[in-house]
Formats: structure tokens, C-alpha cells, sequence
């Protein structure tokens, strides 16, 4: 039991090291009451009392020791019965050996929280780097695992919170990627540096958004982490936290950071817009929803690509985020920088239920990218027979040609392959003959693209109109 009659005084200070000094002066008095206070229902008054110390000291519990006035020192579980005069002694580090640092990173990776707590006190320097791990902290190591109670030894015996390893990344990081929220919350404690590591790395935040971790996020953000950083994505575009919450479609994250930090607000110019942008593209609904609800325009362009919401929607045949942008009163027609319109790219890369979506909300079928490239000419050069069937059947134009190079739907059919694609234009009424602007027929283009089927099926053709005596054209090929 701890029975104390009167007060402790701790006195001098007294450090072995190389520069020894000692001090004889009173560094404090304890209070009976002030003990038990400290103490609390831990039952060991030398920690409690060596806590209360760091704060003359300046140094944390395990590189005290205690001493009665007898010469006796305090272990950490005896008790302390006084009135009683302790004097300090501060301990040097010991010097670190191989099979010393072996010891050490063996406890911290085992979660050997008694073994670490006794390597602490002999003291070890709690810095010590493991040179066969990568350059690896304790407190790296112990972050990445999620071992709190090795962690909190570690901080307590004030292990660096921003030592990195040689690529940069830190303790936070590590805890942040290892989703291990109460190490997060001990680092910042002990206040971790939140933007670690620089130089276009990803930093804790934009790890933890991706993640969809909220209450690490808010931990990160209440630290004041810097939510304009970026790093660069796996599509070579620079990302911000917020974004990557969003392209994760982490609703709940999302929610957050709008509601409470108002980090949409906070994105650049150029990344404006992109939170939706990349919701709509993941398909991400409920995300794209709840960004609606918060003001997102509808029609804002992503400026690192240039392209709408809808665009990207309709480009990957997302049904659901078309309806919903289109219920957001998305312009349907809203060209693209280049002039490339939801249809047009919903008829390029096939997406059959988007394109019919497009044209029952009266989509303009005859609008044009800027090279000229029309949904059905779009449709045509990539062979997407479905999409072209469809268009045609909303009157399409097939005579519309492209710009510059002046091919047809036509030409640009024989030059992708696709004879079912051939045959339907031809029942429309398709010139077969029409060149490009080069002089170049559908025949020869279909030769050149080596699609032998389909030039066998077009020189029938030839021959059967020069039998039946219709004119077949001159021009180069055949044709």
C-alpha cells in the first residue's frame, strides 16, 4: 500500500552521460494528495511520479530513475512511502549493437508490448533504424502493423512522430494505409507533422480520402492537414483528397468534407468540377447524387480532361448517372472542347442503351465534333452496328461526311471491317461510291485494311451493277 504522511521532494538532477552535470537544487515538491491524484487507479506511483517529472526534466519516464536517499533505486512497480527526499538521475542511451537492434525490432514487430516497455527503460533510443527493413522506425513499424500499445510506449518515450523512410513516408502514412485509426489518433496526439511526405507523394490525407476512412480523415483535418496538396493519380492527373473520396464513391467521406470543411469549395480552378466528373465516371451514384444535391453543376467541365459529366457518363454507358444528370437539367448537347457531344461518344464506343437514352431526350443527332465526327460516323468508324441500326432508325444522315478528310459513313464502314454495318447503310440508300477527299473509294479502302470478306461482298456489287448496266464509277479502285 502507498502511505504518504508528507510531501516527496525531488532533488538536484544528476545525468550520466559524456557531459555529466549535477544539480543540487529542488526540481519539485509532491503533495500526498497531488500523488494520489497522479496516480489514479494505476497503482504505481514511481510512473505516475516520473510522468509529473517530465515536464522539469524534459525527458520522459524511461531515462529517469529515481533514487532514495539510501542509494536504493526505484523500480517501476515498487511503492513509495513517505515523507521521502528522491533525487533524479537522467540515463544516457545505450549504445546500440546488432543483436541489441535485432531484440528491438523483433518486439516491435511481434507486438511484445512487456519486452518493448523493458527495452525502453534500459533506455533504448526509440529512433533506432533497422538497416535490413528498409530504413524502418519502430514507430514505422509498429504504425504499419497498427500495434497501439507499441506505438504509445514509443511516442511516450518521445519517438520521433516524422521520421521517414528513405522514400518518404511516415509514421502517419504508414497508419493512415494501414487504415489503423487509433495510431492515427496517437500520432496527431503527439502532433505528427499531417502533410508528410513532400514531393508530389501522396500525403496522409489523400490516402486515407481514397480509402474512405472518415474518422481518420476527420482526425487529419482537424490536425489542419493541408487539403490543396495533390499528388499525381494512376492516370498521370494531379488529385486532391476530396477528389479521391469521390472517385472512390465514399459517399459518407464525401458528406463529410462537404458539410463540415467545405472542401469543395477549396479545389482549384482547374480540378473544378471534377468530384462530379469522376463520380459520373465510376458510376459512383450515389456519390454523383449527394454532389447534385450540394450545388455541383451539372454541366461544369473536369478542365484536366475538358469533358462534362454527362460526356464521361455517356462515353461508359453509365445508365444510371445519365438518368440522374439529366434530371439535373444537364445540356445534352454540351460539347466537349473538342467539340464532342454525349452522343457522339456514346455512339463511338457502343453504348447502345445511352445513345437510345440521348435520343429520346432529343439529343441533336446531326450535331458534330469539331473534326466533323457525327454520332453515326462515330458509330461507323468504330463498328458499332447496333448504335448505327439505331440511328438510322432517328434518321441519321448518311451522306453527313467529316471535315477536313470528307468520308462518308459509308467509307468509314468499309475502313472498320464491319459488313453488317456496310449492308444496313446500303439499305439506306448509301452512295457506295463516294470517295474521301484524297481520291480514296470505300473498295480500296476496304483492300487496303486487308478486309478481304468484305471486299469480295463490294466487288459483287460492282460486277452485278455493271451486268444490270447502272453505271459503276470511275474513280480509283474500281469503283
Amino acid at each position: 500500500m502507498m502511505s504518504i504522511l508528507g510531501e516527496l521532494s525531488v532533488i538536484g538532477i544528476r545525468q550520466l552521460s559524456p557531459h555529466k552535470f549535477i544539480r543540487r537544487d529542488v526540481v519539485t515538491s509532491v503533495s500526498p494528495e497531488l500523488l494520489a491524484d497522479l496516480v489514479g487507479d494505476s497503482g504505481k506511483p514511481v510512473i505516475a511520479l516520473k510522468r509529473h517529472l517530465q515536464a522539469f526534466c524534459g525527458h520522459p519516464r524511461f531515462r529517469q530513475q529515481l533514487v532514495r536517499e539510501s542509494g536504493v533505486a526505484l523500480q517501476d512497480d515498487d511503492q513509495i512511502e513517505g515523507p521521502a527526499e528522491l533525487q533524479l538521475v537522467l540515463l544516457p542511451f545505450r549504445k546500440i549493437t546488432k543483436a541489441l537492434a535485432k531484440e528491438c525490432f523483433r518486439h516491435a514487430t511481434k507486438n511484445s508490448v512487456s519486452n518493448m516497455e523493458r527495452l525502453l527503460n534500459q533506455p533504448v533510443d526509440p529512433d533506432i533504424r533497422d538497416t535490413r527493413e528498409g530504413e524502418a522506425t519502430l514507430l514505422c513499424l509498429s504504425c504499419h502493423h497498427g500495434f497501439d500499445e507499441i506505438t504509445r510506449l514509443l511516442l511516450e518515450a518521445q519517438a520521433d512522430p516524422d521520421k521517414c523512410l528513405p522514400d518518404g513516408a511516415g509514421a502517419l502514412f504508414l497508419a493512415c494505409r494501414g487504415a489503423h485509426v487509433d495510431a492515427v489518433r496517437l500520432l496527431i496526439e503527439a502532433r505528427a507533422t499531417p502533410d508528410l511526405p513532400e514531393h508530389g507523394q501522396a500525403v496522409p490525407l489523400q490516402v486515407s480520402a481514397a480509402m474512405g476512412l472518415v474518422e481518420t480523415t476527420r482526425l487529419l483535418l482537424d490536425a489542419r492537414a493541408d487539403a490543396s496538396k495533390k499528388s499525381i493519380g494512376a492516370d498521370g492527373r494531379p488529385e486532391s483528397a476530396f477528389l479521391k473520396a469521390a472517385t472512390g464513391g465514399h459517399v459518407e467521406l464525401v458528406r463529410l468534407m462537404v458539410e463540415e470543411y467545405e472542401l469543395d469549395k477549396a479545389e482549384a480552378p482547374e480540378a473544378a468540377g471534377g468530384a462530379l466528373f469522376m463520380a459520373c465516371m465510376k458510376n459512383h451514384v450515389e456519390t454523383a447524387s449527394f454532389l447534385l444535391e450540394a450545388r455541383a453543376h451539372p454541366d461544369r467541365a473536369y478542365e484536366v480532361p475538358g469533358t462534362t459529366p454527362l460526356a464521361i457518363a455517356a462515353k461508359e454507358g453509365h445508365m444510371e448517372a445519365l438518368r440522374l444528370l439529366l434530371r439535373a437539367g444537364a445540356d445534352l448537347n454540351l460539347p466537349t472542347p473538342t467539340g464532342v457531344t454525349p452522343l457522339v461518344a456514346a455512339s463511338a464506343y457502343g453504348q447502345h442503351d445511352a445513345v437510345v437514352l440521348l435520343l429520346e431526350n432529343l439529343a441533336q443527332i446531326h450535331k458534330t465534333a469539331g473534326n466533323g465526327m457525327s454520332p453515326l460516323l462515330g458509330a461507323c468508324k468504330h463498328g458499332r452496328f447496333r448504335v448505327v441500326n439505331r440511328l438510322l432508325t432517328y434518321g441519321a444522315d448518311i451522306h453527313q461526311a467529316m471535315r477536313d478528310e470528307g468520308e462518308t459513313p459509308f467509307w468509314m464502314a468499309c475502313r472498320s471491317g464491319n459488313i453488317n454495318i456496310v449492308k444496313e447503310l446500303l439499305e439506306a440508300k448509301a452512295d457506295m461510291n463516294t470517295p474521301n477527299n484524297s481520291g480514296v473509294t470505300p473498295l480500296q479502302i476496304a483492300k487496303e485494311m486487308s478486309h478481304a470478306d468484305l471486299v469480295v461482298f463490294l466487288e459483287a456489287l460492282v460486277m452485278d451493277e455493271g451486268a444490270s448496266g447502272v453505271p459503276v464509277s470511275e474513280g480509283k479502285g474500281g469503283l
